[in-house]
């Protein structure tokens, strides 16, 4: 037991290092029960919930708890936010969180797909990923990275295929998030 709570120290004292001292210095990491890290916004708690409908890809999802223990919509917590940057950087915190859970488990032959948010969409004119390419990077993971986009982009044909366009351009796969999954948004086909 000891050796999976030294794996986990090294885990997060190398996320600290990493990210957290660079990006989020005021937003605290814990432990939780099950050997996972969950971060803390406001006193909100902001969980990783992981699925792995495939061997070759993990899906992360995006949970908050509220003070008291209680789930709460993520627009709940974003509205807790002053500013619009704050917003943007609570989502870019999740992400990182959803990445800190995965670091002894990506393998190099998985896609792993993180959420983004409508904030962080909205709040982020132009340059969608290279904030957050920077933080994968950082930590050096060795599997592929999936951005599912908000599946309310999907009737906005044109802002869609620039944001898809900014990540692929910052080395990201794009996808939809879908009832089913992630629905992969291919390139655009060369003429």
């Amino acid at each position: 037991m000891a050796k999976d709570d030294d794996m986990g120290d090294d885990r997060l004292s190398f996320f600290i290092r990493q990210v957290q001292s660079h990006y989020f210095s005021h937003f605290p990491i814990v432990a939780d029960a099950d050997g996972g890290y969950a971060g803390l916004f406001l006193k909100h708690r902001v969980e990783t919930e992981l699925r792995r409908p495939r061997p070759d890809m993990w899906l992360a999802h995006t949970r908050y708890r509220a003070p008291t223990g209680q789930a709460v919509r993520e627009d709940t917590v974003i509205a807790l936010c002053r500013a619009s940057e704050t917003a943007v950087v609570l989502d870019r915190f999740a992400r990182s969180v959803h990445l800190l859970n995965l670091l002894s488990r990506a393998r190099p032959a998985q896609t792993i797909y993180l959420p983004v948010s409508r904030a962080l969409i909205d709040g982020v004119p132009e340059g969608h990923g290279t904030v957050f390419r920077d933080i994968v990077e950082r930590l050096a993971l060795p599997c592929r990275i999936g951005i599912m986009l908000p599946a309310t982009l999907a009737a906005e044909p044109e802002r869609l295929a620039r944001i898809a366009a900014s990540y692929r351009d910052n080395g990201f796969v794009t996808a939809l998030d879908d009832i089913d999954g992630p629905r992969r948004l291919d390139p655009p086909q060369v003429a």
